[in-house]
């Protein structure tokens, strides 16, 4: 099991969500394809339907996330990573030209 979002919860290679105890081995880490609480919010639980009849602090909990919902996980985070290599090429060559300090706020007026 992974620990995620903090030292209560866990993910197992099956993809439940369940509640544990603090592990001092584990040091808490983060695991962005397991965290519980986006995949509620976004309704990517495999188990929505179920879900959504649930009370809001039982949600989380109960949330399952096999094959379909790590394939949507998975498809968000190649887009993001060519979203970040394209931007620092981009934003390389801007640097180069016009430097740090005018590039930074040319994207704080634009941006």
């Amino acid at each position: 099991a992974v620990v995620v979002a903090g030292p209560t919860r866990t993910c197992e290679p099956s993809g439940v969500l369940r509640l544990a105890s603090p592990s001092p081995s584990s040091g808490g880490s983060p695991s962005h394809l397991c965290s519980p609480s986006f995949l509620v919010d976004l309704g990517l639980c495999d188990n929505n339907a179920v879900i959504q009849l649930l009370p809001e602090d039982e949600r989380v909990e109960a949330c399952v996330c096999k094959k379909e919902c790590k394939s949507t996980i998975a498809s968000a985070n190649i887009a993001a990573v060519s979203f970040d290599v394209g931007t620092r090429f981009i934003l390389g060559s801007v640097i180069e030209k016009f430097g740090p300090v005018k590039t930074d706020c040319m994207l704080l007026s634009f941006g």
